[in-house]
């Protein structure tokens, strides 16, 4: 008995110690998860302080163990962004890192003892943060990212799937425009796509823009419940036909320059069962009645 009693308690020792170690590494990445991809360890880091003439910035280059690297702003004494190396050499280079296959952006980085968190992406509309990367198949995005700005994967024709922070809250202008995304799951936690990210970075539109127009390849799209205005969303989305709006007010609908907002192919709409009819009679959204379903 003394044996058996003994055995038992080795083993439940044994399940505790494979529990904590579990829990500690399915939080590297900001995600409890198991299954969540993780972010390459980081082995090493350099920084350039880059002047665009108005202020100066410190970009620190990460190498990663599997051999690639990534180039990060630090914002704050405890914030960093990704950004791409080409605002390094101005709008005419075409030097800079070109990301490739899956990418996972790590949670945080550390340099020179200091742990950043990332929290953001940063580019411009002559090099997206991602370098318009045809060779870019998948992204996934920390849990501590709160932001993607203005065309950041604009132009990755090669890009068929992006996981998204589970506290996501703003997506800029352009920010997947013309990529190569198949489905994509825009979390509640997101409140604003703004159209002017570039000039007003923290203007609250809570507002869809075209961060997804000219994505061919787009089929399926979920909307946060946050989400009240579209605003040419998906002009030019020729495949997609399936939407699911988890908004129980119908956003409103905006075409742009007489572009319905909404693409002509879409077979079916769902929405809450709650809300099949506000949606059926809403302006914008009366004119595809046939096909919103409750769910």
């Amino acid at each position: 008995m003394k044996v058996n009693k003994l055995l038992v308690l080795l083993l439940a020792i044994c399940c505790i110690i494979m529990v904590g170690c579990k829990k500690e590494n399915g939080n590297s990445n900001g995600n409890n998860n198991e299954s969540y991809p993780q972010a390459p360890k980081i082995v090493s880091t350099q920084e350039t302080i880059y002047n665009d003439g108005v202020e100066s910035w410190i970009v620190v280059e990460a190498s990663f163990e599997d051999e690639s690297k990534m180039y990060f702003v630090l914002t704050s004494p405890n914030t960093a962004a990704v950004v791409d190396r080409h605002i390094f050499y101005g709008q005419d280079s075409n030097e800079g890192y070109i990301y490739r296959g899956d990418v996972v952006i790590p949670s945080e980085i550390k340099h020179l003892g200091v742990v950043y968190s990332i929290t953001e992406t940063l580019g411009s509309n002559k090099f997206p943060t991602f370098g318009r990367s045809n060779a870019l198949r998948s992204v996934v995005c920390p849990n501590t990212m709160t932001r993607i700005c203005a065309w950041t994967f604009c132009g990755c024709k090669g890009l068929s799937s992006v996981i998204l922070s589970e506290s996501l809250k703003e997506i800029g202008e352009y920010a997947f425009a013309d990529s190569g995304l198949v489905s994509i799951n825009i979390p509640n936690t997101v409140v604003t796509i703004d159209t002017y990210d570039e000039v007003h970075p923290y203007y609250p539109l809570y507002a869809l823009s075209m961060a997804f127009e000219g994505c061919n390849d787009l089929s399926y799209a979920t909307i946060g419940s946050s989400v009240t205005k579209l605003f040419g969303t998906f002009n030019g989305c020729s495949k997609l036909t399936r939407v699911t709006c988890l908004a129980d007010n119908p956003p409103i609908i905006s075409s742009l320059s007489g572009i319905p907002c909404l693409p002509d192919g879409l077979e079916i709409i769902y929405v809450s069962n709650q809300s099949v009819e506000a949606y059926k009679t809403a302006d914008g959204w009366s004119q595809y009645a046939d096909i919103i379903v409750g769910i």
